[in-house]
């Protein structure tokens, strides 16, 4: 395996009762190998729980961004500080990898949100 990104990390703050959804990565090379994805996510700073949801996904953009792969707590979950939720995505793609989080936040109070993505591919 071959170590393309260690730990990569993003400090994501939202505003009450809003979302968010953005590309992490997008078409990322080389092309035409497995990509291997360890996600983390969890509070920083803020309240000490958070009712919120999240979802990562994993795309090739070459198969007409099929989802190849998906971690999340897709429903509403107390999340924690630090690093609550920790998975691990394995896929191969024709093309680039990219990936997209989505976060929501339904309370009535704004939050910012951690996430940690380490990358191998081979």
């Amino acid at each position: 395996m071959t170590l393309y990104d260690f730990n990569h990390y993003w400090n994501i703050c939202l505003g009450a009762g809003s979302g968010y959804s953005n590309y992490l990565f997008s078409n990322v090379g080389p092309y035409g190998k497995t990509w291997d994805a360890v996600v983390t996510f969890g509070l920083n700073g803020g309240d000490n729980v958070q009712y919120a949801w999240f979802e990562f996904y994993l795309l090739d953009n070459q198969q007409g961004n099929i989802q190849k792969g998906y971690f999340a707590a897709g429903t509403q979950n107390w999340i924690q500080q630090g690093k609550t939720f920790e998975g691990q995505m394995t896929a191969s793609y024709v093309n680039g990898f990219s990936m997209i989080l989505n976060i929501n936040n339904p309370d009535s109070v704004s939050q910012c949100f951690n996430a940690y993505v380490t990358l191998w591919y081979y």
